[in-house]
């Protein structure tokens, strides 16, 4: 166990505290990421609750995904695991692109970019929202039209792209990243080609636990020689966003899934969100005017401060979230890393049948 009074303090963040591990080992510091039961939706920081260990999940899923991946070539910035909820990665500093000429900085420092992969656009997409709304077009994920229905299985996976140290996250396009970030053009492709690889990755180790990766966003730094490195927490369930379905061999078979959101379908036999995705369905489907003066502070750029307070989760929420993180950790883990967790199946059917009896259906 880590005696954290004897460790300084450096941020106490939406979901994880950083402390300083080490001083200046080799070319840089070793700080101690360590992943609390707080949770962020929609930008707004940490909620007003926790969720029973949620944080040794996030450390479980992230700890097996950095092995996995350094064993096939990719660079991480991971050390090792000290706590339940706890690692050990090398600092690498964070710049403000906005403030800053980022092209000064090629070494040992965080690529201010959120990438998200894409596989699936579902109907709580922020992507849906984008193409509805004209800012992204369905071309530009090999799509011919607008949907009529979701969800929708991408050609391929699209890699987009956001802003990362803005008050509020902007995606961007490709074009736009590149110049905020004066990113050279190997580099935005390498970022492009490692994604795809974890992607690969991400959907293997997925369907091996019957579940489906809709989505996930990643971070890259460049290491102490300026090379492409997988930073922060890469594939846990605060950066994926999926659902149980089951066994299956290739996304093909899930043409026509259906998917249980509270508030909104009802279907008995949809599958279930298995990510932080139902605490978002939450304020969508029973705090719909919370989730409108969000979205109108952050367009008006109020500040955190002045975001509307959000209310806390039900009760039997925060017992099926922490049961449904806990068992999404042990299906992408493939081992025990929970004991005493009921299978997927049984808390994807507990929880349709509570929001059921919660939520009403909004239009």
């Amino acid at each position: 166990m880590v005696d954290y009074s004897k460790l300084k303090l450096l941020k106490s963040g939406s979901v994880k505290d950083i402390y300083l591990w080490a001083e200046r080992v080799g070319d840089q510091n070793l700080l101690l990421f360590r992943f609390t039961d707080y949770t962020s939706v929609k930008d707004y920081g940490r909620l007003p609750f926790t969720v029973p260990d949620k944080g040794k999940a996030i450390c479980a899923m992230s700890v097996n995904n950095f092995m996995l991946l350094e064993e096939t070539g990719i660079r991480t910035t991971f050390i090792e695991q000290v706590d339940d909820d706890a690692i050990v990665v090398k600092e690498v500093a964070v710049v403000d692109p906005d403030k800053n000429d980022f092209s000064r900085y090629t070494k040992n420092v965080l690529i201010p970019i959120e990438v998200i992969a894409r596989n699936m656009i579902t109907e709580t997409s922020s992507a849906r929202k984008r193409m509805e709304a004209g800012t992204l077009h369905p071309w530009q994920l090999g799509l011919t039209s607008l949907p009529e229905h979701y969800p929708v299985i991408l050609p391929k996976a699209f890699i987009d792209g956001s802003t990362k140290l803005r008050e509020s996250d902007e995606y961007l396009n490709w074009d736009q990243l590149i110049n905020l970030c004066k990113m050279p053009i190997g580099i935005a492709n390498e970022i492009d080609i490692q994604t795809r690889r974890i992607n690969e990755y991400a959907l293997s180790k997925g369907r091996s636990g019957g579940l489906t990766v809709f989505d996930f966003k990643v971070e890259y730094a460049l290491d102490e020689n300026g090379r492409l490195t997988l930073a922060d927490v890469p594939l846990a369930v605060d950066e994926i966003t999926c659902a149980y379905t089951g066994s299956f061999k290739d996304l093909s078979e899930l043409v026509g899934l259906d998917i249980f959101v509270a508030g909104k379908n009802h279907n008995l036999m949809g599958c279930v969100n298995a990510s932080k995705q139902i605490i978002r369905d939450h304020y969508d489907a029973a705090e719909p005017e919370w989730v409108k003066a969000l979205e109108k502070a952050k367009k008006e750029k109020a500040g955190k401060r002045n975001y509307p307070k959000p209310s806390p989760i039900p009760e039997k929420l925060i017992e099926l979230s922490s049961e449904m993180f806990k068992g999404v950790a042990n299906a992408w883990a493939g081992n025990e890393v929970f004991t005493r967790v009921r299978s997927l199946d049984e808390i994807s059917e507990d929880y349709k049948k509570w929001a059921i009896s919660f939520y009403e259906i909004r239009s």
